[in-house]
Parts: C-alpha cells; sequence; structure tokens
C-alpha cells in the first residue's frame, strides 16, 4: 500500500444519478484536472461512470476527509481512494454553471446528482465536436 505523495490531488466527483453527495478520488500524477471536467470513474463493483469533476484539491493541504462515521481519514485509508480512470472530452462545464446547479438543487429540494443530469447530453458522443464532412463533387460539375 502507498502513502499520498505531497503533490497528489483529490478529486470530488458527482454522478447523475439521485444521490445528494459526490465521492472522492485519487487523481493519477499523469493527469491534470480542472472544476467542470467531464470523468471516467469506477463507481460500483466494476462499473464505470461518467461523473463531472466538482472539485480538486491537493491531498496534503486540503481539509480531512471524512469517513462515514464523521472522522477523518487515516493516510491509509485515504492511498486506499480509488482513481480516476480517464477524462472524457475535451470540453468542460464553467464554475458559475456549476455553482447555479449547486443553487439549483438546493432551491428545488432535488438531489445533487438529478440536477447533475440536466447538464449532461442524453449520449456522451455528444461531448466532442462533430466530425467533419467531407464532400466529392463529380468532374461534371467542376468543369461548368
Amino acid at each position: 500500500m502507498t502513502l499520498m505523495h505531497s503533490d497528489a490531488q483529490i478529486a470530488h466527483i458527482v454522478f447523475p444519478l439521485p444521490l445528494n453527495h459526490g465521492f472522492d478520488y485519487n487523481v493519477p500524477t499523469s493527469m491534470t484536472l480542472k472544476r467542470g471536467d467531464f470523468v471516467h470513474a469506477p463507481l460500483g463493483l466494476a462499473k464505470t461512470r461518467l461523473g463531472i469533476v466538482w472539485e480538486v484539491r491537493n491531498a496534503s493541504t486540503a481539509s480531512p476527509l471524512k469517513n462515514q462515521a464523521g472522522a477523518p481519514l487515516t493516510p491509509r485509508e485515504t492511498s486506499a481512494l480509488k482513481f480516476v480512470e480517464s477524462l472524457h472530452a475535451p470540453l468542460s462545464l464553467t464554475p458559475a454553471f456549476l455553482d447555479f446547479l449547486t443553487r439549483m438543487a438546493t432551491y428545488n429540494c432535488m438531489p445533487l446528482g438529478l440536477i447533475t443530469r440536466l447538464a449532461l447530453p442524453a449520449t456522451p458522443k455528444a461531448l466532442y465536436p462533430p466530425k467533419p464532412i467531407l464532400l466529392y463533387k463529380r468532374r461534371e460539375d467542376i468543369s461548368s
């Protein structure tokens, strides 16, 4: 079991599920995340889901993470956090929009995950820019 490095980061990720909280994940050192990025992260036994990075903090300077009982996590428990698997798309949501989603969930007394679902497209492929379309002209059309 490896302990956290001083430059290690922890991402708080919210999934489009009927939950009022997100989950904390270790960020691989090869990956740089910012607030509002779309990522794939493991949730449950073996399923990877699309989620939104709600907050990124440095593991050494952040306020201590808490377990279900409300006690701070030990370094061993912190190193046991799962890792974010991949960055999903080149697009990301703005911090102002994330704040709006938080206020909307609070105002409507809805779980944050359900409100987050409104920010995601119906299919994850819609997050990527469309592929360019290649058109061909017949020679008869070019000469006239």
